[in-house]
């Protein structure tokens, strides 16, 4: 896969559907690898039970509205559709705002624009999410969780925290400081220290 056309995007929004529920499955696998640390991720069953929330209408009463969106080269899923990844968003009516929870790619799909591709429609579904529940607001922001740059990649996590702060930078990140830590300096090896969202 070496050509953006190629990656389709589709929500995970109907577990009773049987390929829509595979495919929520093929992406727990790829979620699992990703973040390997249970301190650094939500249960299978967290995420299960977002999805089925929104289509019983119970996210609205909780405020907010989360989304499961895979990438395959499919452009139709079926049940021999392979992964590539997936995103888990959540929009916020009161704050207008989204946020990236969670951005797993396979590993052998990597640096191929798969997660660019993921922002992106991740993106447009949050702004329409804005117009929508807000009458026509518009998105003020999306806010992600990148562990520090600094951060080592070690067996429990499969991207280094200066690569995931270069990933959120391709696709246009703002960096904002979390407390006082200096700013990181991304081509630092060290990434030069900081908690940033």
């Amino acid at each position: 896969m070496k050509d953006l056309s190629e990656v389709y995007v589709h929500e995970i929004d109907n577990l009773e559907n049987p390929v829509l529920a595979r495919k929520f499955d093929d992406f727990i696998s790829i979620y699992k690898d990703a973040f390997r640390d249970r301190n650094e991720r939500e249960e299978p069953e967290e995420l299960r039970e977002h999805i089925e929330s929104k289509k019983s209408k119970r996210d609205s009463a909780n405020n907010f509205r989360s989304h499961l969106l895979v990438a395959s080269k499919d452009s139709s899923l079926n049940l021999n559709s392979v992964i590539y990844g997936g995103i888990f968003a959540v929009y916020y009516p009161q704050s207008s705002s989204g946020f990236y929870a969670y951005i797993a790619v396979d590993k052998e799909y990597r640096k191929k624009g798969v997660a660019r591709k993921l922002v992106d429609e991740c993106n447009e579904i949050l702004q329409n999410d804005a117009k929508t529940l807000n009458k026509n607001k518009k998105l003020n922001a999306v806010f992600a969780e990148v562990r520090k740059p600094s951060y080592p990649k070690n067996s429990r996590n499969t991207l280094s925290g200066i690569n995931r702060w270069r990933f959120h930078s391709s696709v246009k990140v703002k960096h904002l400081p979390c407390g006082s830590s200096p700013r990181p300096n991304p081509s630092s090896p060290s990434g030069g220290g900081g908690g940033y969202a």
